[in-house]
């Protein structure tokens, strides 16, 4: 069976709807995975058997994190928040934890599990630190413009290597105080963590930018704006393969027909370096 990823839903509260980014659900596609975009819902019983479904969870952007949950005041240049989703990914990321469920954070989620595991968050990066790196890019989103350091020895230099990656930024929070249990894997020029794992489970990891919408490309310097939709593509399923992977289900569908560099290896190569689990693990 195909594993059964998780999305948490994307809140609309002035038009009161639940949504989701195509890019999400097309990267979980490429790999062969299928994703679902969860409920809103709070109800403990109900997250426990969603946890117990699903063989991994994605979390996705959003609006900001209440400041509540990390101990501050909420200042006038904090965004909106969504207590229910709050209380949701906080609970889903506990229970996902307990049971040894693979987690991949995007941007928000990021931001979230930073917070749960006892981090801190910048309310406003500019109005609080005075960054001049573009953290909030207009659109189009789809192009990088500024990179981040991925540190050695972590997962993130395993895949694809230690040094720049060139990123998209569309986030005006970020990590303030690092979670003692999480490890930084990437660090923009300005100090700001933006990819973290927790090396003491089998798979939680998450980034600040935004791989969903085909942008941080792993072979483009900063600058080379615009690229084609298979390079973004390659960059979608590398990320995706982060939380759909299932032991050696994953493993032996991860060939040469999602590399887009005509067979030259480059892709596979660095996406076989990382440590996959052994089946039943």
């Amino acid at each position: 069976m195909k594993p059964l990823i998780g999305l948490t839903p994307i809140v609309d509260a002035g038009r009161d709807s639940l949504w989701m980014l195509p890019g999400y659900m097309q990267g979980l596609e490429a790999v062969g995975g299928i994703g679902m975009m969860l409920p809103l819902t709070d109800d403990a019983a109900m997250l426990k058997d969603i946890v117990d479904r699903v063989d991994g969870l994605l979390l996705t952007g959003g609006n900001d994190v209440a400041p509540v949950l990390y101990g501050e005041t909420k200042e006038t240049f904090c965004g909106e928040n969504d207590p229910r989703r709050d209380r949701m990914e906080a609970r889903l990321i506990e229970l996902a934890l307990q049971a040894d469920k693979p987690v991949f954070g995007i941007c928000r989620g990021l931001q979230i599990l930073n917070v749960v595991l006892g981090g801190t968050l910048y309310q406003d990066l500019k109005t609080q630190t005075g960054t001049e790196i573009t953290h909030s890019m207009d659109k189009p989103y789809d192009r990088t413009v500024h990179e981040v350091n991925i540190l050695p020895d972590t997962p993130l230099a395993a895949l694809y290597g230690p040094g720049p990656l060139a990123v998209n930024s569309r986030h005006h929070q970020g990590i303030k105080g690092l979670a003692p249990a999480l490890h930084a894997q990437a660090v923009a020029s300005d100090g700001l963590v933006e990819a973290v794992y927790l090396p003491e489970y089998r798979f939680v990891q998450a980034v600040q930018w935004h791989p969903e919408v085909c942008c941080a490309v792993l072979w483009t310097p900063a600058g080379d704006n615009k690229i084609g939709k298979e390079k973004c593509m390659c960059w979608v399923k590398a990320h995706a393969l982060f939380v759909c992977w299932k032991s050696e289900w994953l493993r032996e569908r991860v060939d040469a027909s999602i590399d887009p560099y005509n067979g030259n290896g480059k892709y596979i190569a660095r996406i076989t370096k990382f440590p996959v689990p052994s089946a039943g693990s």
